[in-house]
């Protein structure tokens, strides 16, 4: 069949290119490439076809188009079209070439030579002016067969291909136009002048243009990628050492943390693989984590990993193995680490009821997760020293790097050793730590780059001429060493000659790749269609997978394992385990990237739906393990419904972990799969509000904002009115906490609007709290005892305590305001009471904060145990917005009852810092006011004014009576100090003003301000 078909094929198509694409599945199905595309046209060819006769016109351009093949071809090009005057020539598929630019530019080069020495002879014999003009442009695209029969027509379609075109027409007569993109890689190899910014027709951006002039010999440049495979480590007896050294100071009881820094492709991993291999023999214990590149992090991913390589949990084993086994090694260490196991089992998604039955929130179950690590990892390094290794922190989660951090504080004293790679760029958080080393990992010398190379090829001795080249091509770096010795083998380019090993031919310049992409391309291509075929389709799953599920997304396939096997054998894929099942991974991130890369988006849809289906079935009742995956695959599906459904559940997840941002950028993946247009079941506005709900409870008021107001705009539209009230509440909320007064009370009275008669609801009881809150805050606390009595009712009737904890709290604080201290704090000790009961962290800490200010004047040291178990509390649950508060009353009691005025200002700039990154605007005065009252205290009038005046503006801005009062006073005792008698009475006049307005005297002015 091939060779018939090869036969029909038209004759500009070789016969191993023929022969290519009919073997291939992938040239014939279609591919996704980066190529470089050439097109040459005849100039003036209109002209010329009216003063021949057709015979004659013929004979001249069938002579142009020998010549035109033969530079392609001789390339390896592909002479993919004619377009009646010229040809289309695509350099890089379906034979991928490292250098298919460079190839494209110099076969241009060649059919400038070649047509002019044509034209000589055109013009010399016939009298003929003949001329041609060329423009290449190197991108993306899709290439394969096309048309409804098995012509041989290989050809490529995108925007890639109509720039080649255009700056064809732009190419002056015997010139050549580069784009910029393939300027960028044929510019060490040719000499080109820049033709500046053109528009060009179907471009809608003006485009860079470059004229080549000439070719020129030019040294290949790398991009390095990460390290993969073995190799002999030679070069890095100093960096072993010192890794050992640092080893015996860990065992000797003296916690170490090590980072290990360089390029990727530099070594890190082999070193650390030596070091290992070492350890493994030794006394202790060895565990290592991956992070992952590309993608959503995982909430605490690193962390869980060393978890499972501790207690060897294998994936596919029974959920009750697996936690048999891992209470087993838990009591095993420690019966008094009992404590940690709901915690360590939340982390590993093993079922955790009694985690549920604590009551704790978000925020506190994060801060014990993170304490139940950290206890478990010291307490092991007591019995055997703990060697614990973290690849790639580049691309660590933000709570594994959280987790690290405060493992890292403790570890001074213990027998551990943390080891970390990252690349230049990212900085770890615990680099300023005393017990922190870091190790940067530098290229290796000439020398070293030949020994590499010689153990590598088993040679005793390289020819001038091979060294030279491997010298030139590598630049030091091991990855490119261990790549581009592979590739020479791989393509026969060596022979041994009189004990020698030499070229047995010399690659051209830029054969071997500029970039790693470009080689594993390559390589890729270079695989049989069934081998490449599987290597494509395990891409889909990701850098590792199961021998399952690759067989979900590859049936009645009998020689899979076969295929795998090989694979292996040539280091595209590695075994990673054959407990429970095999399982692999591929050898480099990029060459699962460049695999996946080529597939058509139809294809990947196809299979990321197969894969999601097939993960549905082996995870059966314990899918909460691969929520991510799930997500992942059906996002790249065309299952809109089953994205949404995963997605909202991983985001979920994400939120139930503490990791706000992961979680929101879930949200933000299944957003993207809600219609707009025709959402009748109101999935974009149940989106936005969870998105909204994470910026908030991570500190993003603006965000929070902004996507509850679109959440609202949507269930308007839609009539539900309790949604409409609650929506109302939180974004009445955030204003308020922004300092926007007006826009808050709006909200609140819509809220109540939306409800109309509906009020026995918790939505209704919402609203009555916050208007309670308001106008505590607004001097009314009549009212506000009032809104607050009404909110208690309905928490009590419906058996809500955060809504009665709540109450109570604005109940004791309306009483203080209105004189009643004690009152007061015994109602908002009721609410302490209640919300503690209920495991409700954000209430306690708001009633922590209401206990210590009123205490200030009842009972000092009971003021600041409220004060510090409230911080405390506020820091665990990551509440940044009541930390605020409790800084500043913190502040107060440092101040004005301690004395202690430095560690006054150092809490005070610590609220300010709070307030202004999370735009806390009602709050922000307050600090202000406790700096100005320290530096007042201290004797520095100018800057004790500053900060009044900084409130001052502040509290006028967002209009609460209560902030102006401490300015006016404070203002007004400057003004004396400085015998200002006029300023000074002109300060208390105005604070008179305010006591008049809001019925407020003197004494309750102490503590009003601090009070929320």
């Amino acid at each position: 069949m091939a060779d018939r078909l090869a036969r029909k094929a038209p004759s500009y198509t070789p016969r191993h290119l023929a022969e290519k694409i009919l073997t291939s599945r992938g040239a014939l199905e279609g591919e996704r490439k980066q190529v470089t595309v050439l097109f040459v046209d005849c100039v003036g060819f209109t002209a010329l076809s009216s003063r021949l006769d057709p015979e004659d016109l013929h004979s001249v351009m069938d002579g142009c188009f020998v010549h035109l093949m033969e530079a392609v071809h001789r390339y390896e090009g592909t002479v993919n079209q004619f377009t009646g005057d010229g040809i289309m020539a695509l350099f890089g598929a379906p034979i991928a070439h490292e250098d298919h630019a460079v190839r494209a530019v110099a076969a241009a080069v060649t059919i400038q030579r070649t047509q002019r020495e044509y034209a000589e002879s055109l013009s010399r014999e016939r009298g003929i002016d003949f001329a041609v003009r060329i423009g290449l442009n190197t991108g993306p695209v899709v290439v394969g067969k096309i048309g409804d029969d098995l012509r041989m027509d290989y050809t490529a379609q995108g925007e890639t291909v109509n720039l080649a075109s255009r700056l064809q027409a732009e190419a002056p007569p015997g010139g050549i136009l580069i784009s910029e993109a393939t300027h960028r890689l044929v510019s060490g190899y040719f000499i080109t002048e820049d033709r500046g910014m053109r528009c060009v027709k179907g471009i809608d951006h003006p485009v860079r243009a470059w004229r080549v002039t000439g070719q020129r010999r030019g040294r290949a440049r790398f991009e390095v990628a990460i390290e993969r495979g073995l190799m002999p480590l030679i070069g890095r007896a100093r960096e072993l050492a010192f890794l050992r050294e640092c080893g015996e100071r860990a065992r000797s009881g003296r916690g170490q943390v090590v980072s290990i820094v360089g390029e990727a492709g530099v070594g890190k991993s082999r070193l650390l693989y030596e070091l290992k291999r070492e350890w493994l023999e030794a006394p202790l214990t060895y565990v290592e984590g991956h992070c992952l590149p590309h993608g959503p992090s995982l909430p605490f991913h690193v962390v869980i990993q060393l978890l499972q390589a501790t207690f060897r949990l294998e994936e596919g084993e029974p959920e009750g193995e697996q936690v048999e086994k891992f209470e087993a090694g838990v009591r095993r260490l420690d019966p008094a680490l009992e404590w940690t196991l709901p915690y360590l089992k939340h982390l590993l998604a093993l079922p955790a009821a009694e985690l549920e039955s604590e009551g704790l929130d978000q925020a506190q179950r994060k801060r014990r997760t993170i304490e139940a690590v950290k206890t478990f990892v010291l307490r092991g390094a007591q019995d055997r020293p703990l060697v614990v290794l973290v690849e790639d922190l580049q691309w660590i989660d933000r709570n594994s790097e959280e987790l690290c951090r405060t493992l890292i504080d403790g570890l001074a004293s213990h027998r551990v050793l943390l080891l970390g790679t990252y690349r230049p760029g990212y900085t770890p958080p615990w680099q300023d730590r005393s017990s922190h080393q870091r190790l940067v990992l530098d290229r290796l010398s000439d020398e070293e780059t030949i020994e590499i190379v010689t153990a590598l090829l088993d040679a005793a001795e390289l020819a001038p001429a091979l060294r030279a080249l491997v010298l030139e091509r590598t630049e030091g770096n091991p990855f490119f060493v261990e790549e581009l010795t592979r590739y020479l083998r791989e393509q026969d380019l060596l022979e041994p000659r009189g004990g020698t090993l030499t070229l047995r031919r010399a690659p051209a310049p830029g054969e071997v790749p500029d970039t790693v992409h470009d080689l594993l391309t390559a390589r890729i291509d270079r695989l049989s269609d069934p081998l490449k075929r599987t290597l494509q389709v395990a891409s889909v799953l990701g850098r590792e997978f199961s021998l399952s599920l690759l067989q979900a997304l590859t049936p009645q396939d009998p020689t899979l394992t076969d295929h795998l096997g090989e694979l292996v054998r040539l280091e595209l894929l590695r075994e990673k385990g054959l407990f429970p099942e095999p399982t692999y991974s591929f050898g480099h991130l990029l060459i699962q990237q460049v695999a996946y890369q080529a597939l058509l988006l139809k294809v990947r849809a196809e299979l990321h739906a197969r894969a999601g289906d097939a993960l549905e079935r082996l995870y059966a009742g314990r899918l909460d393990e691969v929520l991510s995956a799930l997500a992942d695959h059906y996002a790249g599906s065309g299952e809109r419904d089953k994205a949404y459904h995963y997605l909202m559940r991983a985001g979920e997840r994400a939120a139930s972990l503490f990791a706000y941002e992961e979680a929101r950028a879930y949200f933000r993946r299944a957003l993207e799969r809600t219609d707009p247009a025709g959402d009748a079941e109101g999935r974009r506005a149940a989106v936005l509000e969870k998105l909204a709900d994470a910026a908030r409870a991570h500190g993003d008021l603006a965000a929070a904002r902004q996507e509850w107001g679109d959440a609202l705009a949507l269930v308007l539209g839609r009539g539900e009115r309790r949604r409409m009230a609650d929506l109302h509440r939180k974004i009445g909320d955030a204003c308020w906490a922004a300092g926007e007064r007006d826009q808050a009370l709006a909200h609140l009275e819509q809220g109540l609007a939306a409800l109309g008669d509906d009020t026995e609801n918790l939505e209704a009881a919402g609203l009555y709290q916050e208007f309670g809150r308001v106008c505590v805050r607004l001097g009314d606390h009549a009212r506000a005892m009032d809104w607050a009595q009404r909110a208690r009712a309905i928490g009590e009737r419906l058996g809500a305590p955060d809504v009665i904890s709540h109450a109570y709290n604005t109940w004791g604080v309306a009483l203080a305001r209105n004189g009643d201290i004690e009152a007061g704090a015994a109602s908002v000790a009721r609410s302490l009471e209640t919300a503690l009961a209920h495991q409700l962290g954000a209430v306690a800490c708001r009633a922590y904060t209401n206990l210590a200010v009123m205490h200030a004047t009842l009972d000092h040291n009971r003021s600041l145990e409220y004060c510090r178990e409230g911080l405390a509390l506020a820091q665990r649950i990551g509440d940044q917005l009541q930390q605020s508060w409790l800084y500043c009353t913190l502040a107060g009691g440092h101040c004005t009852l301690a004395g202690d005025y430095e560690e006054g200002v150092k809490a005070a700039e610590a609220a300010v810092e709070l307030d202004q990154r999370l735009g806390q605007r009602n709050h922000l005065p307050i600090p202000l006011i406790i700096l100005a009252q320290i530096h007042q205290c201290r004797g520095d009038g100018d800057r004790s004014a500053h900060y009044y005046r900084e409130a001052l503006a502040v509290a006028r801005e967002v209009g609460e009576p209560q902030l102006l009062f401490p300015c006016y006073e404070g203002l007004a005792t400057l003004a004396i100090e400085r015998g200002d008698e006029a300023g000074a009475e002109d300060w208390l006049s105005q604070s008179r003003r305010v006591q008049q307005a809001t019925g407020w005297d003197s004494d309750s002015f102490l503590v009003l301000p601090f009070l929320c």
